[in-house]
């Protein structure tokens, strides 16, 4: 097996993002990282005015796509309608609501945590 095999694989994962709306995203699992993790904790311990920007950074690195579009700009020159994906750079994640981005985090890590292995009971205890 090579190196690169493990790292190319893309995740999906649907966030609930509340009122019934689901976002669709992918993302690349193997940037999470023991060395990404040091720097999440580190930054988790940072004020909270930071917490935004924290999560703005972490998901620049992670995100790959996503099914979020900007609304129509009725002032805009465009000459087609067709919607077009919100960016997923750091300016951009940055202008979002913090609690939007927190949503799409957690819902990536739980996605990454694995599964808890399923106990069978047989039996009695006595």
């Amino acid at each position: 097996m090579r190196l690169s095999q493990i790292k190319k694989a893309a995740k999906r994962v649907a966030v609930d993002v509340g009122d019934g709306e689901i976002l669709n995203i992918e993302y690349d699992p193997n940037v999470l990282t023991p060395e990404l993790e040091s720097w999440v904790q580190g930054a988790a311990r940072l004020e909270d005015s930071t917490a935004g920007a924290m999560l703005a950074e972490l998901l620049e690195r992670i995100l790959l796509s996503w099914d979020l579009f900007c609304d129509h700009d009725p002032n805009s020159d465009a000459s087609d309608d067709a919607p077009r994906a919100v960016a997923t750079d750091a300016a951009t994640l940055k202008t979002l609501p913090t609690v939007f981005l927190d949503s799409v985090a957690r819902a990536v890590l739980e996605d990454l945590r694995p599964n808890p292995p399923s106990v069978e009971t047989s039996g009695s205890f006595s």
